[in-house]
């Protein structure tokens, strides 16, 4: 089955955020480790850039990387254990995919992508032929962008722009109106 995007999480300023210290809001399968522990201080844009390395993830693999059947041990998983890397699950993965997927999914919040357009960005690299896919190592020539793009992976990428749009207009229109 296709996944679908239903919930772009809760809309949270930074002037009520304190307000919300200690509390645990959103879907848990989404929410970044920061989140699940009720760290509202800590709450910015990276962590919606955890939940979008959900859906990445998702889209690259056909699995959730957390989610297994329970809440308690989802939330358990999203704190304690690394996900599977997804060429691990399906090696035709591209590594470069695979590498941007995983940065989303950090668990130490400083090491995400900072912003939507930054993964924008490094996924454009890897359409364009400038990402660390295709830089030659070791002598051996790398495998070109039209060897590994296939219908499925312009699919996906064309989700993930989509997402990373929205979440980019999104969080500028939310900026713009304040509260």
């Amino acid at each position: 089955s296709l996944p679908h995007i239903a919930d772009f999480g809760l809309a949270v300023s930074e002037n009520t955020q304190s307000l919300l210290a200690g509390q645990v809001a959103g879907t848990p399968a989404y929410m970044s480790p920061e989140q699940v522990r009720g760290e509202a201080h800590r709450l910015d844009g990276r962590s919606d850039i955890w939940s979008l390395g959900v859906i990445f993830y998702e889209l690259l693999t056909g699995r959730h990387p957390f989610w297994r059947g329970r809440i308690d041990a989802c939330i358990d998983e999203i704190q304690h254990r690394e996900p599977k890397p997804p060429r691990q699950i399906d090696e035709q993965i591209p590594r470069e995919l695979e590498r941007i997927c995983l940065k989303c999914l950090s668990k130490d919040i400083k090491e995400r992508h900072s912003t939507a357009a930054d993964i924008a960005s490094e996924v454009r690299g890897w359409i364009n032929g400038t990402g660390a896919d295709n830089q030659v190592t070791d002598g051996v020539t790398p495998i070109t962008k039209s060897s590994v793009i296939s219908n499925r992976w312009l699919a996906l990428l064309a989700v993930v722009v989509l997402v990373t749009g929205v979440l980019v207009v999104g969080s500028l229109i939310f900026e713009r109106t304040g509260d």
